[in-house]
């Protein structure tokens, strides 16, 4: 059972990694780019955000890249 939306994203990794996750009109992404970039993300900010429940801007466009920032932010 998925608990977090972290969970849900790796369990969905597992059952079809190639399947597009996010698409807008330039390219799609698919689930393991997601979790890819989202746990690339998140190492980075792990080591520059130092303490837990610290707040985490994100400015972004509006693309299928997006998510995954915000993923990054979850997984930090």
């Amino acid at each position: 059972m998925e608990t977090s939306v972290l969970d849900w994203l790796e369990r969905t990794v597992k059952d079809c990694p190639d399947k597009a996750a996010f698409v807008d009109g330039q390219h799609s992404v698919s689930f393991a780019e997601v979790q890819h970039a989202a746990q690339t993300i998140g190492t980075a900010l792990a080591r520059y955000v130092k303490g837990r429940r610290r707040p985490v801007a994100v400015m972004s466009g509006r693309c299928a890249d997006t998510p995954a920032v915000f993923l990054g932010v979850v997984y930090s």
